[in-house]
């Protein structure tokens, strides 16, 4: 339960002393913070202390207790919920009731009594606590319609012209107030992240947006990472107004962004469109306008209709068949060729810098390396993909030259690549170290790739590949050396027959042990045993 602070202001040591005696304090979740005797000691205390609850005399010296009243609603206005409790004589009665004007719970009569003023602060705590409650309320109503804003930009850039059946059914789905008219798409991009904690920016940055959007019929919005979504719905009549409404909107929204740090901020501009369903085209266009600051250093604020003609294209630029060379690299999780090819984009794109007129083919290039990249890695690990996929999104909103984004790009697809690697290699260590022990465990029985890779749910050619990728011999060639190095222990140490010794390591035949021993060893076992007889004869080891 939250305890609420509380100042007692009478120019009587004796009511105040009363005061604090009859109060059902700790009951009520209280706490006296200081106990004054004047109106101008009493105002410095509420300035310090902040309290919640005041209970005040009318008649004090310097200010009386309506003075005191007076001054807080001037300073504070709306953002502070004080209450307070008038203390007055029978002969202040008419002057105490003229006050209910003000943000007064109860007025008390002296001599004072304590069912009283126990109601009275209970009064007071009941309407603290729902100031409370409805302030809360009033966040999640603003969290809540921030996240249908959030909802209806995405919906909008997903949606065709031919996905959106009507206005008022946008309206309905997302609790927007859209009319026909004109509809604009912008992003502004930030140097930091604008998450949903960030309230006291937003809260701020929705000020601006009724500042100088107040005319538009509809205001949404949507951040994500570090950018932020609008999307506008005005009257046809306001649209030539708009760039120089948006000029000044841009340099309000500079201006608070200050507090944050010295940086710059980015503005794209989509066109105007004159159905809702096209707003996907609008608002991609605004992220085109906002990236192309790649291309035009030093442009902040960007519209998509001041650039230049058609761009070329990403297959213009990059051949079709370099993108199917990253799949199989890719796919054998390696860096270096990774890297490798990352360059030779990088050295295509540079090579042909003159020909970008916007952005939209490093839009391009993003959307297609991450398509591959899904498609291709997805299946080792889907949710650290996703993730990844999101951060480089993010990362390269923050792209601070063409040569930077190349490279963000790249290492953000290198590091991936590397995260899978550890991880798959992490996962692939238990299948082979289970795969090792149970060859040394069986060695003397018919083992066979087949059968561990199935104890294993894998299938034989793909735990084949990986048994040999983790050890650098094939699973038969591990399970051989396995046998022979019993082989040669048992050969030292046991009396048995070598037809007995070939049997005791899983060879039935032979003539076949004898063989693989010589292979490996390069003498048969009956050799390697007259060797250890020899040497053991002359107290020698081997």
């Amino acid at each position: 339960m939250k305890m609420y602070k509380a100042i007692i202001a009478d120019d009587e040591n004796k009511i105040c002393q009363l005061i604090q005696v009859m109060g059902n304090w700790e009951e009520l979740g209280i706490e006296i913070v200081d106990v004054c005797h004047s109106g101008d000691d009493a105002w410095d205390s509420i300035q310090e202390k902040e309290p919640d609850i005041i209970l005040t005399d009318i008649r004090m010296p310097v200010y009386d207790g309506l003075q005191i009243i007076n001054k807080v609603n001037e300073k504070y206005g709306m953002s502070r919920n004080i209450c307070f409790i008038i203390i007055s004589g029978y002969a202040e009665f008419e002057y105490a009731r003229q006050a209910i004007q003000y943000n007064i719970v109860n007025y008390l009569l002296k001599p004072l009594d304590k069912n009283q003023l126990n109601d009275a602060l209970q009064k007071a705590c009941n309407s603290l606590n729902m100031k409370q409650q409805q302030a809360e309320n009033e966040i999640k109503l603003q969290e809540n319609r921030r996240f249908l804003q959030a909802g209806c930009v995405t919906a909008l850039q997903e949606m065709g012209i031919h996905d959106v059946s009507s206005v008022d059914d946008l309206n309905r789905q997302f609790c927007t107030s859209f009319e026909t008219g004109v509809y604009q798409g912008m992003f502004l991009n930030f140097p930091f992240s604008i998450s949903e904690s960030e309230n006291l920016f937003l809260k701020t940055f929705m000020e601006k947006v009724k500042t100088h959007f107040g005319f538009c019929h509809e205001v949404v919005l949507k951040s994500e990472g570090t950018g932020i979504y609008l999307v506008l719905n005005y009257r046809q009549e306001d649209q030539a107004i708009l760039p120089q409404v948006i000029q000044g909107f841009y340099k309000s929204i500079c201006e608070i962004a200050k507090t944050y740090g010295e940086f710059q901020i980015y503005l794209g501009i989509g066109r105007p469109v004159g159905e809702i369903g096209e707003m996907r085209r609008s608002l991609k266009e605004a992220e085109t306008a906002e990236l192309s600051r790649l291309i035009y250093e030093g442009k902040m604020l960007i519209s998509y209709e001041s650039l230049p003609g058609e761009t070329i294209g990403l297959y213009q630029l990059i051949p079709m068949k370099k993108f199917k060379d990253l799949e199989p690299v890719l796919e054998k999780l390696n860096s270096f060729e990774v890297k490798k090819w990352f360059s030779d984009i990088t050295s295509l794109v540079e090579k042909n810098r003159g020909a970008l007129k916007n952005a939209e083919v490093l839009m391009d290039l993003k959307k297609v390396v991450a398509g591959i990249v899904r498609e291709v890695l997805s299946e080792l690990e889907d949710s650290l993909v996703e993730k990844s996929l999101q951060d480089l999104n993010v990362s390269l909103k923050q792209a601070s030259n063409l040569s930077n984004y190349l490279w963000i790009l790249k290492t953000k697809v290198v590091l991936l690549v590397d995260q899978i690697t550890e991880i798959v290699s992490q996962r692939e260590s238990h299948p082979i170290s289970a795969a090792k022990q149970y060859i040394q465990q069986n060695f003397s029985q018919p083992v066979t790739l087949t059968e561990v890779a199935e104890r294993l749910n894998f299938s034989s050619v793909y735990f084949g590949n990986m048994f040999k990728k983790h050890t650098g011999k094939s699973f038969n060639a591990y399970l051989t050396d396995v046998r022979m190095e019993n082989a040669k222990k048992l050969l030292k140490k046991s009396e048995n027959t070598i037809a007995e010794i070939a049997n005791m390591v899983g060879y039935q035949d032979v003539k076949y042990f004898s063989k693989t021993f010589k292979s490996i060893y390069g003498v048969k076992p009956t050799e390697y045993k007259k060797m250890l007889a020899s040497l053991h004869a002359h107290n020698l080891n081997i």
